[in-house]
C-alpha cells in the first residue's frame, strides 16, 4: 500500500509540473466521459429504473391485434400486416370474464375535460379509468376512494378523481371536498377521492400530469356508443408471461368463434409494461450510446498518442529506474497509477458533466419523444457507470506506455538508452506503430460516425422531399369540444358547424374553412372500418381509414380531385355519397381491368350503403413515413363528433386569425373555448422533430469525432516530422527537392487515412443494420454518401498532414544536422 501511495504522490508531482499535457488529457477524457454518461443517464431513467408501481414486473398491456387481409388482387401478393387497436370495452369485459392469468385488467385513455369549480374554468389534461384499473396498478387513494363497478355505466358516471396535485392548486388541499360537486364539461360531477402524492402514471397513451380521472362512459369524443380503451393488467404470482399469452389466444379464438365478423382475423397480444414504454426508444438510445462511445474511443485514442510521446520524453528516468532495478512490474505499476489518476480526474468532471449534458438532452428533446424525461438524472448508477469507464480508460491509456517501459527493462541497451537520452534523444522507447495503429482506428471510427451522420442527413432530405398530398402552407388547425350537456344530440352540434363555418365563409382573410374529424399528419380521431363492395364477395371485408368532412374540406386543405366531384352541401344521410382516396381506388378498381371506374360504385359501411361520388388524391394521413392507405371522405353532418377539428385556409400569416375565428365560435356559444391552435407547418414540423434531432446528435457528434481525428493525425504527422528532423535535414543537403520531402511526408499522413478509410468503411457497412431502421428512402450502403464522407475524410486528412509536411519543407539543413 506504502508503494502505490508513493506512485500517486509521483504521478500527482508529474501531473502538476506539466500542466499543459495533464489539462489536453483530462479535457478529452472529461469530453467523452461525459457525454457517455450523460447518454447513459437517459437510458437508466427510461430502461433500468423500475416503473413506479408497486411489483412492476408483473404488469402487462394487452392489445386487440388484426391482420390487413385485403383480398383485393392488388394486394392479394403482400404479406398481411398485423396492427394493435384498442379494444372496446365491452371486449375488455370478455377478456376479464374468461381469462385465469391476471389478477385483474382495467382499461384507460387520455382526454382533455372543462373542469370549472374550485377556481376558474380550465381545460385539464384527464383521464378515462375502469375501477379496476386502480386495482392492476395497487394505487391507495389519499381521500375517498376509486371508481365502483356501477359507476361505469352511462347515467352512472358523474364521478370525478382528483390528482394529489390537482387537489392542491385547485382545492388548496381541502380535506372536505370528498362529496363536493364540480362541473367536468358543463355538468355536475361529484368528487370521490383524491389520489396520493407517490402516484405516477409511466403508461403509453396517458400523461404523467392527468389532473382528474372519470369512468370511461364520459368518453363520448370517440363518437361511439362503446368506448375504446387501452389495457394495462397484473399477471398472476403463478403465471409466465408465454402462459399469459397462449391463453389469450385461446379466449380470441373463442371469441372468433362467437362472432365470427366482428372478430374475424382478430387476436390478442401481450407486452411487458416496461417493454412498451421503451420499445421505440431503445433503438434510438441504442444509436446515441454507440456514437458517444466512439468519440470516447478516439478521445482515449489521442491521449494513448500524447502518453505514448510523453513516455518517450522520459526516456532517461526510465533508463535510470531500470538501471537501479525497477522490473516490469515496478515501471507498468507506476505507469498505469499515472494514466489511472489522469482517468480518474476526467471521469469526475465527466460525471459532473454528464448531469449538466443530461439536462440539456432532455431540454432539446422534442415533446413526447423520450418517455419518463422527468427521471432523468444523476444516481448512483450514472456514478458507477462513469468510475467504471474512467478504470477502463486509465487501463487502456496506461497500457501501451507500460508495455514500451516493460520492453526497455527487459530488452533495451540500458546504457544506450542512458546515452541517447542525455544527448536529447527521443527515440528512445519507440511508439511508432501503436501511435500510426491508433490513428488508423480513430480515423475508421470517426468515418463511421460520419457515414452515419451522413445517410440520416440524406434521409431527412428525402422524408422533407415526400410529396404530402396537400398544402400545408398557410393553414390554421383548432379543435373545439362541444360539452354533452349542451350538444347531446347529432342535430345540435351539426347546427353548430354550421353557423361556425357560414360566419367564418364570409369573414375577411379567410379562402376556405371546413370541419374533419382528424387532420393529416395526426390521425388522432380517424378509425378503421370494415366494408363490403356491392358486386364482389370478399373472403373477408377489407378494413379502410374512414374520415368525416364538411364539403369545404379538399379546397381548404388542399387535397387534389382525380375524378367524380366533390362532397356538396346536399350530401348527406338521404344521398348517401362518400369521396375515397386514389389509394382506395387502385385497390378495389385496378387501371386496366374490366372494372376500373369508381365512381356511382356502392360501398356497405356500417350496415348503410354509400355511393362514391369522387377520387381524390392522396394524403399522408398517418405520418410522413407512412404509405397511403384506402380512405373514404363521409359528410360529417351524418353524425358529427363532440369533437370537431377546424381547418382554415388563409392568405396571409394563419396566426393572426385566431382572435376574429375565436370570437366567431364564441358569438355562438360564449363558454367554448378554441382549443390547441397551431398551423399545419408547425404540425409538419413536429412530426419531422424526432428525425431531425436524431440527426442533428449524431451529426454533432460526428464533427467532433472528425475533430479529434484530425488533431490526432496531425499530433502523429508532426511528432514523426520532428523524429525525423536529422533524417531530413539529410536528405536536403544531397539535393531532395521540398516538393519531394512535401510529398513524403504526406504519404505518411494519406497512407494512415486510406488505411482508416478502409476500415471504416467495412465498419460502416457492417453497423448498417443499426441505422436501417432511422433511415428512409436511403439503404445503409448508400454510394453516394459513403463515397462523400470517403472524400471529406481524405480533405481532413491532406489539411492535418499538410501543416507538419510544410514545416518540414522549411528546415535549414544545416539546423537539421545540428538537431541531435
Amino acid at each position: 500500500m506504502t508503494d502505490w501511495l508513493d506512485d500517486f504522490r509521483f504521478a500527482a508531482r508529474l501531473i502538476r509540473r506539466n500542466p499543459g499535457f495533464a489539462a489536453t488529457a483530462v479535457a478529452a477524457l472529461a469530453l467523452g466521459i461525459g457525454a457517455n454518461s450523460a447518454i447513459f443517464s437517459v437510458i437508466n431513467a427510461v430502461m433500468f429504473r423500475p416503473l413506479p408501481y408497486p411489483d412492476p414486473g408483473r404488469l402487462v398491456t394487452v392489445w386487440e391485434t388484426y391482420r390487413n387481409t385485403d383480398a383485393s388482387p392488388a394486394a392479394a401478393s403482400k404479406t398481411p400486416v398485423q396492427r394493435d387497436r384498442r379494444p372496446r370495452t365491452t371486449t375488455i369485459a370478455a377478456w376479464r370474464r374468461e381469462s385465469r392469468s391476471f389478477e385483474s385488467l382495467g382499461g384507460y385513455g387520455a382526454w382533455e375535460f372543462t373542469l370549472t369549480g374550485g377556481g376558474e374554468p380550465e381545460r385539464v389534461t384527464s383521464g378515462l379509468a375502469e375501477a379496476s384499473f386502480f386495482t392492476v396498478l395497487r394505487i391507495v387513494p389519499h381521500l375517498g376512494r376509486t371508481f365502483a363497478a356501477e359507476e361505469e355505466v352511462a347515467g352512472r358516471d358523474r364521478v370525478v378523481i382528483l390528482s394529489h396535485a390537482s387537489w392542491q392548486r385547485r382545492f388548496a388541499s381541502d380535506p372536505e371536498v370528498i362529496g363536493r360537486i364540480i362541473h367536468v364539461d358543463g355538468e355536475p360531477t361529484v368528487v370521490v377521492g383524491v389520489l396520493p402524492p407517490a402516484a405516477r402514471f409511466v403508461l403509453p397513451g396517458l400523461s404523467a400530469n392527468a389532473e382528474i380521472f372519470v369512468p370511461p362512459a364520459r368518453s363520448i369524443m370517440v363518437g361511439r356508443r362503446v368506448p375504446t380503451l387501452q389495457v394495462v393488467g397484473r399477471l398472476k404470482p403463478d403465471v409466465s408471461l408465454p402462459q399469459a399469452q397462449a391463453e389469450m389466444d385461446a379466449i380470441a379464438a373463442h371469441l372468433e368463434k362467437e362472432s365470427p365478423r366482428a372478430n374475424a382475423n382478430v387476436g390478442i397480444r401481450v407486452v411487458p409494461l416496461v417493454e412498451e414504454i421503451t420499445g421505440t426508444v431503445r433503438p434510438a438510445l441504442a444509436l446515441l450510446l454507440s456514437a458517444v462511445g466512439c468519440v470516447l474511443l478516439i478521445a482515449c485514442g489521442n491521449v494513448a498518442n500524447l502518453l505514448l510521446a510523453y513516455t518517450a520524453a522520459r526516456g532517461r528516468e526510465l533508463g535510470v529506474r531500470a538501471v537501479l532495478g525497477a522490473g516490469r512490474a515496478r515501471l507498468t505499476r507506476q505507469l498505469l497509477t499515472e494514466s489511472l489518476l489522469l482517468a480518474g480526474t476526467g471521469g469526475l468532471a465527466g460525471v459532473l458533466i454528464s448531469s449538466w449534458g443530461a439536462r440539456a438532452l432532455v431540454a432539446l428533446t422534442p415533446p413526447g419523444l423520450l418517455p419518463r424525461s422527468s427521471e432523468v438524472g444523476l444516481d448512483w448508477r450514472v456514478a458507477l457507470f462513469g468510475l467504471g469507464l474512467s478504470l477502463a480508460a486509465g487501463a487502456f491509456l496506461g497500457l501501451a506506455p507500460a508495455c514500451s517501459a516493460c520492453r526497455l527493462a527487459t530488452h533495451g541497451n540500458l546504457a544506450e538508452t542512458l546515452k541517447a537520452a542525455s544527448a536529447g534523444s527521443t527515440t528512445v522507447v519507440r511508439g511508432q506503430r501503436l501511435r500510426r495503429a491508433l490513428i488508423v482506428g480513430e480515423v475508421a471510427l470517426s468515418l463511421m460516425l460520419l457515414a452515419a451522420a451522413g445517410l440520416l442527413i440524406r434521409s431527412f432530405i428525402r422524408l422533407r422531399a415526400v410529396d404530402l398530398g396537400f398544402r400545408p402552407e398557410n393553414l390554421l388547425i383548432a379543435t373545439v369540444t362541444l360539452p354533452q350537456s349542451r350538444y347531446k344530440e347529432p342535430a345540435q352540434r351539426g347546427v353548430f358547424a354550421g353557423q361556425v363555418l357560414e360566419r367564418l365563409h364570409s369573414a375577411p382573410g379567410i379562402e376556405a374553412a371546413a370541419f374533419t374529424n382528424s387532420i393529416p399528419l395526426a390521425a388522432t380521431m380517424s378509425f378503421a372500418t370494415s366494408i363490403s363492395i356491392e358486386g364482389r364477395t370478399e373472403k373477408e371485408d377489407p378494413i379502410v381509414s374512414l374520415r368525416t368532412v364538411t364539403p369545404d374540406y379538399f379546397r381548404a386543405v388542399g387535397v387534389p380531385l382525380k375524378r367524380g366531384r366533390l362532397l356538396d352541401d346536399s350530401d348527406g344521410a338521404t344521398s348517401g355519397a362518400v369521396v375515397i382516396n386514389d389509394t382506395m381506388a387502385r385497390r378495389f378498381w385496378p387501371p386496366g381491368s374490366p372494372d376500373s371506374n369508381p365512381i356511382g360504385r356502392r360501398i356497405r359501411i356500417f350496415q348503410g350503403w354509400r355511393q362514391v361520388a369522387g377520387v381524390v388524391g392522396d394524403v399522408r394521413s398517418g405520418g410522413l413515413k407512412s404509405d397511403p392507405v384506402p380512405e373514404i371522405y363521409a359528410p360529417i353532418r351524418e353524425n358529427p363528433l363532440p369533437v370537431l377539428t377546424l381547418v382554415v385556409r388563409t392568405p396571409a400569416e394563419p396566426m393572426t386569425l385566431i382572435p376574429s375565428i375565436r370570437a366567431v365560435v364564441r358569438s355562438i356559444d360564449a363558454d367554448l373555448p378554441l382549443e390547441r391552435v397551431n398551423t399545419m407547418e408547425r404540425v409538419l414540423y413536429s412530426t419531422t422533430a424526432g428525425p431531425r434531432f436524431q440527426m442533428a446528435l449524431i451529426a454533432v457528434f460526428a464533427a467532433i469525432a472528425l475533430a479529434l481525428a484530425a488533431i490526432g493525425l496531425y499530433g502523429v504527422v508532426s511528432y514523426s516530422v520532428a523524429q525525423r528532423t536529422r533524417e531530413l535535414g539529410i536528405r536536403m543537403a544531397m539535393g531532395a527537392e521540398r516538393a519531394d520531402v512535401l510529398g513524403m511526408v504526406l504519404r505518411q499522413g494519406m497512407t494512415l487515412a486510406v488505411a482508416g478509410v478502409a476500415l471504416g468503411l467495412a465498419g460502416a457497412l457492417g453497423a448498417g443494420a443499426l441505422l436501417a431502421t432511422f433511415l428512409f428512402g436511403v439503404k445503409p450502403a448508400d454510394p453516394v454518401t459513403l463515397a462523400a464522407v470517403s472524400l471529406l475524410m481524405f480533405a481532413i486528412a491532406v489539411l492535418a498532414s499538410y501543416i507538419p509536411a510544410r514545416r518540414a519543407t522549411r528546415l535549414d539543413p544545416m539546423t537539421a544536422l545540428r538537431y541531435e
